[in-house]
């Protein structure tokens, strides 16, 4: 079973993610113990959201002007949706950032929740919450998929002027996708591909 010790050793690695644009975001990915078994939290978006209702995230969201950092804007936005208290919060490391189709970039980062007894979801945002092992994540890979992209040169793009044209017109790529099912959640999109790296790198030797 692993312990916070063991996952530190595994990921230590500094915060650099300091610069922010407005093309930013940053998410916590939170570790609490339950009965002595670490668990990761998360979230089910409120289904008054425009964006992405119902679906399962980790605590964040984008990166304000008003933030110190990255970490820092992660932090805050776990304690506005979730009513965490910020001394509860520890932040153990940060995580390879990722980015959606759109070009913006999201922040990750551990942190280690010492009490869930007080979550206090903020309705606006939140719909619920729920944990999962981190050893029955780790003995159940996650399906696989493809998302299929297809690039179209944009405005002002000279593709006129390119050499092998016919090769960055209409061309597809494919961008796997990660579903990690636990009994009526499904995980994926850019959470499964955050929580894929994080158990990945648990179990690299």
């Amino acid at each position: 079973m692993l312990t916070i010790d063991e996952i530190k050793a595994k990921l230590k690695t500094a915060d650099i993610y300091n610069k922010h644009t407005d093309r930013e975001a940053a998410v916590l990915l939170p570790l609490v113990t339950i009965n002595r078994e670490l668990h990761i939290l998360f979230q089910v978006r409120s289904l008054a959201l425009r964006a992405q209702p119902g679906e399962i995230c980790f605590p964040g969201g984008k990166i304000e002007p008003t933030d110190r950092d990255a970490k820092a804007a992660a932090i805050r936005e776990c304690t506005e949706e979730l009513g965490i208290d910020e001394s509860d919060i520890t932040v153990i490391a940060a995580l390879p950032p990722v980015h959606t189709p759109q070009r913006t970039f999201i922040f990750p980062f551990l942190a280690e929740i010492s009490s869930i007894e007080d979550i206090s979801i903020n309705n606006a945002e939140v719909d619920s919450w729920f944990t999962i092992p981190v050893a029955y994540l780790l003995s159940h890979p996650p399906l696989q998929g493809y998302m299929n992209i297809t690039v179209q040169p944009g405005k002002g793009f000279p593709i006129e002027k390119i050499a092998n044209r016919d090769a960055y017109e209409g061309r597809i790529y494919q961008m796997p996708e990660y579903f990690y099912e636990y009994n009526d959640y499904i995980i994926w999109g850019l959470t499964g591909r955050i929580l894929k790296q994080f158990l990945d790198r648990l179990q690299h030797k």
